[in-house]
């Protein structure tokens, strides 16, 4: 569901007059979240079940790969559909829309709006992958720097 800018500043100016916060976020892409994306393949290529799916704990790979991820905040990454949620906690796919935009296939949103952990509201300008990371990205060369020692 998609809020005008409008509607949200109303919505936050109405809760601030009721007496409680009410506040929306940018959350903008930006090389932590493609860098979270990357990390994510890898632990999909070795932990995956046949569809895809993997679970993120702390028991399945490690306490501080799993605390370095939501550090992250890896799971904002379905605002931009490049993850989906699976059944269970902690379970979660890569998509195709994921993978095409690490290939630079694709561009998404510079920005999402949040409230209350949900996106209302998506900016009109699309960035790819190497804005997103500041710098000319390539898949290849990325994904090699990536180390899951604590899980191997």
């Amino acid at each position: 569901m998609e809020i005008s800018q409008h509607d949200l500043n109303e919505l936050e100016r109405l809760a601030a007059k009721c007496g409680f916060s009410l506040k929306s976020y940018k959350v903008r892409m930006n090389k932590t979240y493609v860098r979270a994306l990357l990390v994510l393949v890898k632990i999909s290529n070795i932990y995956s079940d046949s569809d895809g799916w993997f679970k993120v704990g702390q028991e399945e790979l490690g306490k501080t790969l799993a605390h370095d991820l939501n550090h992250m905040k890896y799971s904002k990454l379905r605002y931009w559909g490049l993850i989906e949620k699976g059944k269970g906690l902690g379970v979660w796919r890569v998509t195709k829309r994921g993978y095409a935009f690490l290939n630079g296939e694709v561009k998404v949103p510079s920005y999402v709006q949040e409230l209350r952990a949900q996106p209302v509201r998506f900016s009109t300008e699309f960035i790819d992958v190497s804005k997103a990371f500041e710098r000319q990205f390539n898949l290849a060369e990325e994904s090699f720097g990536i180390s899951l020692s604590s899980v191997c």
